[in-house]
């Protein structure tokens, strides 16, 4: 319990600084200019399509196919705890997480649609 209560406290102590220090990290990197330009197209793309804050029932997911294809884009099996692994990703809980993961896909599905030869 003692290690549990010590890890907790030592991430949300650098929660602060990782959230301060990413966006400069990024620029150094080079990688920022990049995940910007994307972020600001998913944003544009979802509102274009209406699924600006898609469902599952809408795109005909279950959470469990959708945490599947969230997790085989990443090479790796289904976190059985998925609320803490949201949780330790940054999310306030599992639900914001699958809200994250349903806009991802909703934008990865539109821009496969978008590149397929008419």
């Amino acid at each position: 319990m003692r290690q549990e209560a010590s890890l907790g406290w030592a991430e949300a102590l650098m929660r602060s600084e990782v959230d301060r220090c990413l966006p400069d990290h990024l620029r150094l990197t080079g990688e920022y200019t990049r995940l910007r330009a994307r972020a600001l197209n998913k944003q544009e793309t979802l509102e274009c399509a209406g699924m600006q804050n898609p469902s599952l029932e809408a795109v005909g997911l279950t959470a469990e196919s959708l945490l599947e294809w969230h997790f085989n884009r990443l090479g790796r099996p289904v976190e059985p705890d998925v609320a803490r692994y949201a949780r330790v990703a940054g999310f306030a809980d599992r639900h914001a997480f699958l809200r994250a993961v349903l806009r991802e896909f909703c934008y990865v599905l539109f821009k496969e649609a978008a590149s397929r030869p008419t």
